[in-house]
């Protein structure tokens, strides 16, 4: 892969923030790496940085916010930016509701974190659904 991954990180825990940014600084297939605490800054961020290729979402973040509803945003006003969510929530309706959104992955946030950068890499080339090993395979036949 020659061109980086430009990625936006969008979750209301500085700790997840830091830490993915951290194991992100040291994979050479990674570009510029923005953060958001909330879907509004999210989306501010998308309109000045066009060069931002993938977004990380957490599902469910503080007051209400909803990852899954900046997914379809990004969708309908990004369409080249592919989505990712990274939750806590193993739970089969977010899921769906991840896929509804045309997001191309969704990660457990206990997943390893390089099965994340790697996700960001698939994600990117456009490759697959990608579940993560810590997403059980009932919780996907629901």
């Amino acid at each position: 892969m020659n061109k980086k991954i430009n990625l936006i990180i969008v979750d209301d825990s500085p700790l997840h923030i830091i830490g993915l940014q951290t194991v992100l600084k040291c994979d050479d297939r990674i570009g510029s790496v923005y953060q958001a605490c909330c879907p509004d800054e999210a989306m501010e961020q998308l309109k000045q940085h066009p060069d931002i290729d993938v977004a990380t979402i957490d599902v469910c973040m503080k007051e209400g916010e909803d990852g899954l509803e900046l997914a379809e945003k990004i969708r309908d006003n990004y369409p080249s930016v592919k989505t990712m969510m990274l939750s806590q929530f193993k739970n089969g309706r977010y899921i769906y509701r991840a896929l509804l959104a045309k997001s191309k992955a969704y990660l457990a946030k206990d997943s390893l974190p390089e099965l994340v950068v790697d996700a960001i890499c698939n994600v990117y080339k456009g490759n697959c659904l990608f579940f993560g090993d810590t997403i059980g395979k009932e919780i996907l036949e629901n």
